[in-house]
């Protein structure tokens, strides 16, 4: 499965980007805050949907490697 984007120009800068998968062995985290903690980030939140979630899965996505900017669906491909 990819992303079913049909256009593929970068957001940013108006690159092509390329369609891949994001792949890892950790969760994925997010946090609205641009402020961390020496072990804790406020409002952190994992994208993957727990520790393990990603371990041997692929989430489709787009990289621009012009301005490297990464979209992808925060769940594993079906």
């Amino acid at each position: 499965m990819t992303l079913k984007a049909p256009n593929t120009s970068c957001p940013e800068c108006g690159s092509q980007m390329d369609r891949g998968f994001v792949l890892s062995n950790y969760p994925i985290r997010w946090t609205k805050s641009e402020t961390k903690g020496k072990y804790w980030v406020a409002g952190l939140e994992s994208l993957s949907g727990g520790l393990f979630r990603l371990a041997g899965h692929k989430c489709p996505g787009l990289l621009c490697r012009n301005c490297d900017l990464a979209i992808f669906r925060t769940r594993p491909a079906k």
